[in-house]
């Protein structure tokens, strides 16, 4: 296929699913409906070879480790340490959903299954990132296909489990905010107000795009060069260099926002999702469709189990424990939008509304930062040596 015709085609798809996902709140996601229009056309006659047409799998490594450090760039460990229940809560849990859909999981569906949608159960896209090697060296493009349909179905689960939930509790806190005992906290996890830093900040007319990902690029051969030598997923330490690069204040927090590049590296890096789509059919799809509800349902059942009995441990409850291991499904993006309809839904005035956001959000952000970005990229780099 001509390249040009192919990058249209491409992101055409791209287009189409953030149109749908812009209509639906974000409940319905781009990756959702790229995937499934990707899968359809393929099956339709559309060539396969359509991403390495379009010469995206060749800037595909490239890009992967720029996103992986950015995102590594948005944590911010004041955050973190904020609210240190949330965090055990989301890292028990986390790890929990991974172990328990692969040890329960192959019990019932095949084991590979089980193995490669584990991560990705406990986090989203960096763990499919992470594994994604793994998958190609099986020569199984089931076992591929199967990882995509948890990466976009398992968002549903946890988003009905976590607004139902929010509801209960969101019910409770409009009380005590009546009454006048509510105590929160507001979280900015935004750009945050500027602070001292190790390494000071370059002059703002040397901080351009350019240097930005100068330092980005740099951050990312060091990555790769750790990963040679210790065996660990380069992505594992892009991550952590982006973190570690931005606490320091070598490189920019959000750094490739700030460059401008992040709306052409993301849909970029996106790639080695939908190429795994490639090799299925209409029968493979649909012997999964059992095995994928099967997986599903484990998961939400670890993350209530585990989230009730961590509850009971740090005393805590056991319902909004479950809400932030449900951000293992859908992350901090989606979080943001189920807490801010809980509030609108529930809250009278303005303030009533604050109060429930200012309550509901700091925990659905850190959980969803911790579950997506650092615990499922740590299960996905153990589990990945598994195959």
């Amino acid at each position: 296929m001509n390249p040009l015709l192919a990058i249209f085609i491409v992101f055409l798809v791209y287009a189409i699913g953030d149109a749908i996902a812009t209509f639906s709140k974000a409940y319905l996601s781009m990756i959702l409906i790229a995937s499934i229009i990707f899968m359809v056309a393929f099956w339709l006659g559309l060539p396969r070879t359509l991403f390495a047409d379009a010469v995206l799998l060749m800037l595909n490594r490239v890009t992967i480790g720029m996103l992986i450090l950015h995102f590594g760039s948005t944590i911010k460990l004041r955050h973190l340490t904020s609210d240190w229940k949330v965090v055990v809560i989301s890292v028990v849990t986390c790890f929990a959903v991974a172990c328990g859909c692969y040890f329960i999981g192959r019990l019932f569906i095949d084991g590979y299954y089980a193995l490669a949608g584990a991560p990705i159960a406990a986090g989203g896209n960096v763990a499919y990132l992470i594994m994604q090697s793994a998958y190609k060296g099986l020569n199984r493009p089931d076992v591929e296909t199967f990882a995509v349909l948890v990466l976009i179905f398992h968002t549903f689960g946890g988003v009905l489990v976590a607004s139902f939930l929010c509801k209960k509790v969101g019910i409770g806190v409009r009380e005590q905010y009546r009454a006048g005992t509510l105590e929160t906290k507001a979280l900015d996890f935004g750009a945050g107000q500027p602070r001292k830093k190790l390494i000071p900040e370059l002059p703002e007319k040397f901080r351009t795009s350019n240097t930005i990902f100068a330092k980005a690029a740099f951050l990312v051969f060091i990555a790769g060069l750790l990963a040679e030598v210790t065996g660990v997923s380069m992505l594992v330490f892009a991550l952590l260099l982006g973190f570690i690069g931005a606490e320091l204040g070598f490189l920019e927090e959000v750094a490739l926002d700030k460059a401008g590049g992040f709306n052409f590296i993301m849909p970029t890096a996106l790639v080695a999702v939908f190429s795994g789509l490639a090799g299925s059919t209409p029968s493979m799809v649909a012997s999964m469709l059992v095995p994928l509800v099967i997986f599903l349902l484990i998961g939400l059942a670890v993350i209530f189990v585990s989230g009730i009995i961590m509850a009971k441990i740090i005393g805590y409850d056991w319902r909004v424990s479950v809400i932030v291991g449900t951000t293992a499904c859908y992350g901090f993006l989606i979080g943001q939008v189920v807490a801010k309809e809980v509030a609108t839904s529930l809250g009278e005035s303005e303030d009533e509304k604050k109060a429930l956001m200012d309550f509901f959000l700091p925990k659905m952000l850190i959980g969803g930062v911790l579950s997506m970005f650092i615990v499922s990229a740590v299960a996905a780099s153990i589990m990945s040596k598994w195959f």
